[in-house]
């Protein structure tokens, strides 16, 4: 049994996203360049009224898992990440992750805090897969998944439009299977 460790990584943390952490995250997608990494649709700038709004109304879905990325160092707040869509029947869903400070990214906190997660999709969720979509410009990313263990499943082609150019969304995914050989052997 893990305990405590289900959260823990080599470098990071996740604790629960406070109302507190708002500020900081709305804060951080002032910068358009964090903003045209994770959105795929059009950008505006956002209000921190809106973060909160955001923010109250995912802690009410029922397959929504709403975490903060802490240093284990100083607990500084990084980032923040999710499971959602949870489809409960075929034990599949969805994560998104976002490092907030720039100066941070490159760090190694990304692969780290998605370990994490996946450990706590497969171990505490009891999901079969884990799935995500990412811009295809967004190669930090896309390593980052790749390092984790996620396969390239497909492409959405062209399906985002930036600055008069078109991009692909990559589908990736992990199963449980391919996590567990890789990160625990011992289940098998």
């Amino acid at each position: 049994m893990l305990g405590d460790e289900l959260l823990i990584g080599e470098k990071i943390r996740l604790t629960a996203l406070t109302r507190d952490d708002i500020p900081t995250l709305a804060e951080w997608h002032i910068n358009l360049e964090l903003e045209r990494l994770v959105e795929a649709e059009q950008i505006s700038p956002s209000s921190l009224e809106s973060w909160l709004d955001w923010y109250e109304a995912v802690r009410q879905k029922q397959d929504f898992f709403l975490f903060a990325i802490r240093t284990l160092s100083d607990n500084q707040f990084l980032g923040y990440c999710n499971a959602r869509s949870i489809r409960w029947v075929p034990r599949c869903g969805k994560i998104g992750i976002g490092i907030g400070d720039p100066a941070v990214w490159g760090q190694g906190y990304g692969p780290d805090a998605t370990r994490v997660l996946l450990r706590y999709c497969f171990m505490e969720l009891g999901l079969h897969r884990v799935e995500l979509r990412v811009i295809g410009y967004n190669t930090r990313a896309i390593r980052c998944y790749e390092k984790v263990g996620f396969k390239h499943e497909g492409a959405l082609r062209e399906a985002v439009l930036r600055d008069g150019q078109y991009y692909d969304i990559a589908q990736m995914a992990i199963l449980r299977s391919e996590w567990e050989s890789r990160y625990w052997p011992e289940a098998r």
